[in-house]
């Protein structure tokens, strides 16, 4: 059940939220009856994405619960160990048969799909990959003492809590575990809660979704034989914006949901696209998730301290690839972007960073990062080939039957500045010459007014288009 179908928006929500807060008051704020409900709505939420995976998730839940009051108990390091490793294990092994085994067979060049008698039959589990990461932060925190285990009920909490379940952000158990007990439900955070999910349904069903459609137009128009480069420079400009409009409007209906709960699971985007190096952008891009590989890949690897840092930044770049999907454009992906961090590492500790100007770093790294994404969207090696080569030489020697004139419409071109103006910043610094123009009491009703304006638009912006998933949904 993803956050813009008509269901969840209209009937799972707001239903979420009023419960909550009816047992909230009616109980006299105890936080365990708060918790029991949210954990109701939960494995309501699954139930509704997909019954039959509904055993599925609360078998894993109950093997994670298990394992990490084993862990926690053993004395013996090296029975502490094993069991740790063989937990892990078996999560990644999860992950390997639902997520990566359908696309060896591409990479192999096999023609018969790969099949797995036992999982045949079975459905991709939604979320699966959140899902795990949960798990493996589960454990690891406990291996190294960094949080003791949950109760039962903690354990389902964290593993299956819904805002987050499907595309994260990713919440470390050593920092969700104090919340469940302790946190602070009043006014101004679901005030700020709700007002961050109107900003993350303006910015997936109002921007990202028109640039979707888009670019699924293009797709569909352009022929394979006759390619004009400027299309797909515009239909590079349109994923660029897109898959950031896309994510971040995720997070923050994610993050909007977890305020109104009263939880703090920290911010997942900081101005990515302000970034004047690759180093800097991946810091401000997914946080949640850089913060979790950097916890549990490159300083277990020895981070900056111990080993070989370029090694140890190669390695978790690749890992974090791998995570994304089994293909080689991927992988490669990851890779160049890799390379690049490295590159910036190399130049710094020898004070040889750029005397360039800030503009024309940001613009180059911003130009890196486009590559990145068009290397990132496509299909496999082939298409990628194919794209890198139509951005520079045009496709056929026949007129193409549209042009990016057809394309780039007025409307279009006003939703590119408006997305422009929103992601590098500007619309932010023109909120705070208006409050200090208006002043806080007067800003207060205007931004008010704005919101509720605009959660009208995203809800006729969803009514009037199919339903688009999340892209970070697309990932198992």
């Amino acid at each position: 059940m993803g956050f813009t179908q008509v269901t969840f928006l209209f009937l799972f929500m707001p239903l979420s939220i009023l419960v909550y807060f009816a047992a909230y008051c009616y109980f006299g704020r105890d936080i365990r009856v708060c918790n029991a409900v949210l954990i109701c709505e939960a494995l309501v939420f699954y139930w509704w994405a997909e019954p039959k995976l509904l055993l599925f998730f609360i078998s894993l839940t109950l093997f994670m619960y298990i394992m990490g009051k084993l862990i926690y108990r053993s004395r013996n390091a090296n029975e502490k160990q094993s069991l740790m490793i063989f937990t892990i294990i078996l999560f990644i092994v999860l992950s390997v048969i639902y997520k990566y085994l359908p696309a060896m067979k591409i990479i192999a060049k096999d023609e018969q799909p790969v099949t797995v008698p036992l999982f045949t039959a079975m459905l991709v589990p939604m979320g699966i990959a959140f899902f795990v990461l949960s798990a493996i932060s589960y454990i690891l925190d406990i291996y190294t003492d960094k949080a003791e285990p949950g109760s039962v009920t903690d354990v389902f909490f964290y593993s299956m809590m819904f805002p987050k379940a499907a595309c994260g952000p990713v919440a470390l158990w050593r920092d969700f575990k104090p919340q469940i007990r302790e946190r602070k439900t009043d006014l101004k955070r679901v005030s700020d809660g709700l007002s961050r999910i109107i900003i993350g349904y303006s910015k997936k069903a109002i921007i990202a979704d028109t640039f979707a459609s888009q670019i699924a137009l293009i797709d569909a128009k352009v022929g394979a034989n006759t390619t004009d480069s400027l299309t797909i420079w515009l239909l590079g400009l349109l994923y660029f914006f897109r898959i950031y409009y896309d994510f971040s409007g995720y997070s923050d209906i994610a993050i909007g949901l977890c305020s109104v709960f009263g939880f703090d699971i920290g911010e997942n985007f900081n101005t990515p696209y302000l970034s004047t190096s690759l180093t800097d952008f991946w810091r401000g891009w997914h946080i949640s998730l850089g913060r979790w590989f950097r916890e549990y890949i490159y300083i277990p690897l020895g981070g900056n301290r111990s080993g070989n840092l370029y090694f140890n930044i190669f390695i978790t770049f690749m890992i974090a690839s791998a995570w994304h999907g089994w293909k080689l454009n991927l992988l490669l992906w990851g890779a160049l972007n890799a390379l690049v961090v490295i590159a910036e590492k190399a130049m710094s500790r020898k004070d040889r960073e750029t005397r360039m100007p800030v503009w024309l770093r940001t613009a180059l790294t911003m130009l890196l990062v486009y590559f990145g994404w068009m290397l990132f969207r496509a299909a496999d090696m082939t298409s990628a080939a194919a794209i890198f080569k139509a951005l520079f030489v045009p496709v056929g020697d026949a007129t193409p039957n549209f042009t990016w004139q057809f394309f780039l419409t007025k409307r279009i071109a006003v939703f590119l500045i408006i997305a422009a103006a929103g992601s590098f910043g500007l619309l932010r610094q023109l909120g705070k010459k208006l409050m200090d123009r208006m002043g806080s009491s007067k800003y207060d009703i205007a931004e008010k007014t704005l919101l509720l304006f605009l959660f009208a638009v995203s809800i006729m912006f969803v009514l009037s288009n199919s339903y688009t998933p999340f892209i970070y949904s697309l990932i198992p």
